[in-house]
């Protein structure tokens, strides 16, 4: 059964939007570019508080406006169905010390204020150690690679395959398939969706999306 969060905190550059040379890919009328699965995955979130956090130091530097920032995400939005609750961007230079900059938790400590948001029922999204350390810090209870959250595996039946690998040649045979199945994930997915026990193997039906 798919776990129930309390709300998503999402980065935005090389999460939701691609990236060129390390900032927000726009083409020259200002258009930004969602990543393969982002629409499909935030859609379903609606009822759920959906936030999206991210450093923009382009805009203190000099190299991007406020409304241009703002309107990164406001795009978003519009793709995906105004699912987005709210947002929060740090536009402060990179060595202001400032505590909304990742990986310091500010933003998501503000958000979690200002929408009663129980963070350690919530989930943080990330493609970066940045992503990864804000969310520790934050005292959020789930972190997930970006990749893994938009790309990696779906859970398509909540069957369960069980067999005795050691009693049958019929059961050796299952059990050398779901090892061939098991080892194109990553190393991350395998620990999670593995569970066994002396005798016991049991493995969730997968498929790659």
């Amino acid at each position: 059964m798919e776990k129930h969060y309390s709300a998503y905190f999402f980065d935005l550059g090389g999460t939701l939007l691609a990236l060129e040379q390390d900032e927000i890919a726009c083409s020259e009328t200002g258009k930004v570019t969602l990543l393969p699965g982002v629409k499909d995955h935030l859609l379903p979130l609606r009822g759920t508080p959906v936030f999206v956090i991210t450093n923009q130091a382009a805009v203190a530097l000099g190299q991007l406006s406020e409304a241009t920032a703002r309107g990164f995400i406001d795009q978003i939005n519009v793709a995906v169905g105004q699912v987005i609750t709210d947002y929060r961007i740090c536009m402060h230079h990179p060595l202001a010390g400032c505590p909304c900059r990742k990986p310091q938790p500010g933003m998501v400590f503000d958000l979690a204020r200002t929408h009663t948001i129980n963070l350690a029922q919530a989930v943080s999204i990330g493609d970066t150690t940045n992503d990864e350390q804000c969310a520790q810090l934050a005292g959020i209870g789930t972190f997930l690679w970006a990749h893994d959250f938009f790309h990696s595996v779906r859970l398509i039946s909540q069957h369960m395959l069980f067999f005795h690998p050691h009693h049958t040649n019929e059961g050796r045979q299952s059990e050398q398939k779901a090892f061939s199945l098991f080892s194109f994930l990553p190393h991350r997915r395998r620990k999670r969706e593995s569970a066994s026990n002396q005798n016991l193997l049991c493995f969730k039906i997968i498929a790659w999306t």
